[in-house]
């Protein structure tokens, strides 16, 4: 399965216009995938930060990282702290990390913001005692699991109590 970012521009517009063209009507996004990039500044960081400060009610966070493929952390005191990913064409995982999401539905929790996302070379699995030490600079994480992640994280901030960032 391709991803745009896979294709030169002009590429990709060209088979955009040949694929609706001939109405060929994809079963997800594929060609017309949203793209994330990141800002100039964004690349000599460890972490993105874009979505800090959005505060997003505690079960939107597992209900939309549980559909992207994401792992959920382990539980301690009736709450998780964090989801994973890995990408294993770039050999990284994404980590997310956040106040605590509890086990129980009935009690929703509070609205929290991602305190941090950020990525480590090879598999690894969710951990309590995540630490930065070992995390990547923006810059080496291949772009295609930036904008997958960046992706995820729009639409937490889609459903965040403040603003969603663009």
């Amino acid at each position: 399965m391709v991803h745009p970012l896979q294709i030169p521009a002009k590429l990709l517009s060209l088979w955009t216009s040949l694929f609706d063209n001939m109405e060929v009507v994809q079963p997800f996004p594929q060609l017309k995938r949203e793209v994330h990039t990141l800002y100039e500044t964004e690349a000599e960081q460890f972490q993105i930060e874009r979505i800090k400060g959005y505060l997003i009610p505690a079960l939107t966070i597992p209900s939309i990282l549980d559909k992207r493929g994401r792992v959920r952390g382990s539980v301690e005191s009736g709450y998780y702290f964090e989801h994973t990913k890995y990408f294993p064409a770039a050999d990284v995982t994404a980590i997310c990390l956040y106040e605590g999401v509890p086990v129980l539905f009935q009690d929703g929790g509070n609205a929290q913001q991602i305190e941090h996302c950020f990525f480590v070379q090879g598999k690894t699995k969710p951990s309590s005692e995540r630490e930065f030490a070992a995390a990547l600079g923006l810059a080496e994480v291949n772009s295609i699991v930036i904008s997958e992640v960046m992706h995820d994280l729009f639409l937490l901030s889609k459903k965040a109590k403040t603003n969603a960032y663009e």
